[in-house]
């Protein structure tokens, strides 16, 4: 029973092709007021910055920082988890074994297979357990692991029954989406001519992690040298001093 609502590949690729498909038909049958604009993209923010750059990128891939109390753990993990991109353990182990084997045909998401292939998430899922092991430790991430759809379908209903089907376009398929899209940007354009590096203008779109040729020289830093909003929020408000 468990397996049904588990964090996996193939589950995270329904998602993504559910959230195209019903963002396509409701914009094109109802369009995008002003207030839907700035919805998509205020829950775009909380997802891609405070969820994925901030906590599953440098916080559980890398442990850069730690955070000043459980409660802004929990809630940025859940954002994280919220945004479409699969599991903590599903996207550390992804991301970990990618920096391992970046820029070789071992890397899980290698740029040279084209920007489609990444936009579609057709990577290597084949993962060996060092890359995620450590994190196995944490029994919310196991569980939020194995009941990973259930906390999307449970989100989903609250907000249509809110907000109705246009509550669930803008408050979770485009912004997840949009987030899937603009990970596959990052791991194309990042990474792009074999070694990693600084793309300025996609850096405003992953909120300081376009600073790609820092990170990977320095694994701890959490906060990088060029326009890093995560860092700086990071070290203002979520870190323990």
């Amino acid at each position: 029973m468990l397996k049904i609502f588990e964090s996996s590949a193939i589950k995270i690729k329904i998602l993504l092709l559910s959230n195209i498909l019903l963002s396509i038909l409701y914009v094109s049958q109802y369009g995008i007021s002003g207030y839907n604009t700035i919805t998509l993209l205020s829950i775009y923010f909380l997802f891609m910055c405070l969820g994925m750059v901030i906590t599953y990128h440098r916080y559980y891939a890398h442990y850069s920082f730690k955070f000043k109390n459980n409660f802004y753990k929990y809630v940025c993990t859940t954002l994280g988890l919220l945004s479409g991109s699969g599991s903590v353990l599903n996207w550390c182990a992804v991301h970990n074994k990618h920096h391992d084997k970046h820029d070789t045909p071992e890397d899980p998401h290698d740029s040279s297979k084209g920007l489609f292939n990444l936009i579609t998430l057709n990577y290597d899922y084949n993962i060996e357990l060092k890359y995620f092991k450590y994190l196995l430790r944490d029994k919310f991430l196991v569980f939020s692991h194995r009941y990973y759809l259930c906390l999307i379908l449970i989100y989903v209903i609250c907000l249509g029954f809110l907000f109705g089907i246009e509550g669930v376009v803008f408050g979770f398929s485009i912004p997840s989406f949009l987030v899937v899209f603009v990970e596959a940007l990052t791991t194309y354009f990042l990474h792009k001519g074999g070694k990693p590096r600084y793309v300025a203008w996609l850096n405003w779109f992953v909120f300081g992690d376009g600073n790609h040729d820092s990170h990977h020289k320095d694994l701890s830093l959490y906060k990088l040298e060029r326009n890093d909003l995560s860092g700086w929020i990071i070290h203002n408000i979520l870190r323990r001093a």
